[in-house]
Formats: C-alpha cells, sequence, structure tokens
C-alpha cells in the first residue's frame, strides 16, 4: 500500500511544471500574435479610417487598416503618444515572445521588460530633440516625433544641457544600453570598418588602373586605325614634321660627304700646329777593331790567297 501511494504522489509533483510552461507558452503566444496585430495596425495606417480621435469616417470609403476600428484606434492611440517610437513596440513584444519560448527563458521576466521600456523612453527623447517639427505617416500630421514622454524628457535635458548636450548624452547611453545587453563589441566593429575600408580602397584602385590600362589601349587602337586608313594628303602635323627632320638629316648628310675646297684645305693646314719628332740617338762607333776581328780578316786572307792559281 505505501509503495502504491509512493506511484501516485510522484506525478502529482510534476503538474506544476507542466502548467507552468503551459502558462508560459500561452503568454508568449498572445505577446507575439499582439505584436504582429500592432505591426499591421501601423504599416495600414491611414488618417481617414474612424478612430478614437475622428469618429467619423469619409463618406463612400471603408476602413483600410488590417485591424480594422480597433487596429485603426490602436495605431492612433501608439502614434500620438509614442510618436516615431511606436514602431518598435511590434520588435519589443515579438522579442519577449520568442525569449521566453526559449529554455529558461522565463526567468528575469520583469528586469527584461523594464530595459525594453528604458530602451522605448531613450528612443522618444531622442526622436524629440532630433525632430522638432514632428513628423508625417500616411497622410496625417502628428505634432510630437518623440511622443508625450519624449517630448518632457527632451525639454528637462535641454534646460541643463542644451539640445547638442542632450542629444550626445542619450546616444552614449544608447550605445552603452546595446552593448551590456548584447555581446556586441565596439573594438570588432572597428576592425570591421577598417577592413572594409581596406578592402574598398583596394579595389577602388584596382578599378582606377584597369580604366586607365583600357583608355590607353583604346587611344593607341583609334591612333593606330587613323595612321593606317587615313590619305596621304591628309597626313598628320606630326608625320609630316617627322619626314622633314628626315628630309634634312639626309641632306647634312650629303653635304658631309661632298670634298672641301682647296682653300679651306689649306686653312686647316696653317691652323693645324707642326710636330716636331726628335730622332733617336746614334749608337757609338769603336774605330779600332778589336783581337778577335783581325784574327778572322788574316784567316780569310791566307785561305784567298792559297785558293788563287798560279800564272
Amino acid at each position: 500500500m505505501k509503495a502504491k501511494k509512493k506511484k501516485r504522489a510522484a506525478p502529482a509533483k510534476k503538474d506544476p511544471k507542466r502548467r507552468r510552461f503551459r502558462s508560459v507558452e500561452i503568454f508568449s503566444l498572445l505577446v507575439l500574435v499582439f505584436a504582429l496585430f500592432c505591426a499591421l495596425s501601423l504599416i495600414t495606417y491611414s488618417a481617414r479610417d474612424p478612430s478614437w480621435a475622428s469618429s467619423k469616417a469619409v463618406p463612400g470609403s471603408g476602413i483600410a487598416n488590417y485591424g480594422g476600428r480597433v487596429g485603426a484606434s490602436l495605431a492612433e492611440g501608439l502614434l500620438q503618444f509614442l510618436g516615431l517610437s511606436a514602431f518598435v513596440i511590434p520588435l519589443l513584444l515579438g522579442y519577449l515572445g520568442i525569449r521566453t519560448l526559449l529554455p529558461r527563458g522565463e526567468e528575469r521576466l520583469l528586469w527584461k521588460i523594464g530595459s525594453g521600456l528604458w530602451l522605448l523612453l531613450l528612443l522618444c527623447s531622442l526622436f524629440s530633440l532630433l525632430q522638432r517639427g514632428g513628423f508625417m505617416w500616411k497622410g496625417a500630421e502628428f505634432e510630437l516625433a518623440g511622443g508625450l514622454p519624449g517630448q518632457l524628457l527632451g525639454d528637462f535635458l535641454s534646460k541643463y544641457l542644451n539640445h547638442i548636450g542632450s542629444v550626445i548624452l542619450l546616444s552614449a547611453l544608447l550605445v552603452l544600453f546595446v552593448l551590456f545587453k548584447t555581446e556586441f563589441s565596439l573594438s570588432r566593429l572597428v576592425t570591421f570598418f577598417a577592413h572594409f575600408l581596406k578592402f574598398a580602397v583596394k579595389r577602388v584602385r584596382i578599378r582606377v588602373t584597369h580604366f586607365q590600362k583600357s583608355r590607353a589601349k583604346e587611344k593607341m587602337r583609334k591612333k593606330v586605325v587613323e595612321k593606317y586608313t587615313q590619305a596621304p594628303d591628309k597626313a598628320p602635323a606630326a608625320d609630316r614634321r617627322e619626314s622633314k627632320k628626315r628630309g634634312a638629316g639626309a641632306e647634312d648628310e650629303d653635304e658631309e660627304e661632298k670634298p672641301k675646297p682647296k682653300r679651306e684645305e689649306k686653312k686647316e693646314i696653317k691652323k693645324a700646329e707642326p710636330v716636331i719628332m726628335h730622332p733617336p740617338p746614334p749608337a757609338p762607333v769603336s774605330l779600332a777593331p778589336s783581337a778577335p776581328d783581325l784574327r778572322a780578316a788574316l784567316t780569310s786572307h791566307s785561305s784567298d790567297s792559297s785558293e788563287t792559281p798560279t800564272p
């Protein structure tokens, strides 16, 4: 009996978890449907549709808003109260609905809603400072670009920080919000833009060089075509100058080949300086014969006298 009681008590402990999971799924589904309904109502908004601001519709025209009278009234209220920030509402609601469907997405739900409201307030203030004259949407003119909260916070900051100082402060707070809520890094952004800039400059240089080369080739082609297709009478001035230079060069060569007159040769001979050549010194001559020479002469004389016949 005790074992049966334990088996029956076990499934009872899982019921609260299942019910909680079912409630989270229902909540996220409703949020997503409402986000889609808001987006369609804002996109298909028309100033002619009847709403809480203008209850009378234009005769002969139906309701253009996809959400009907409810969608027209909802879009009118969001645009009047939040201004341009009303278009951020569907995005925030869609993010919240998808986030709760993920595992452990229901944790810190109030913190996520609060951060979304803080982002919405920053955007309202920025739009209020940057767009002072209101905005137009689908034929309707709205005076407050940042809505009522953006107008109040923007006026408060402009009172103490002026217009430019308020814009700088709100921009810095928006960047800090993005950095804390996401894994976005400024260093990665800077490196990405640096690589993109290098790639863009490189591509531009390549295109410029290709264009210059193609232009030079086209000019050369046109010159060659003009040179070989034009008539001989219509030769360009550059070719005529080259032919004249060649003719003048040939005449100069002919003049150089002609013999110079005698007078010019005589003048050149007179102008030329005489070159004095010194002869080498004579070798010393010995007058007295040496002893070996006398002996050779005597032997030759005796041999001649013996060879001569007697008469």
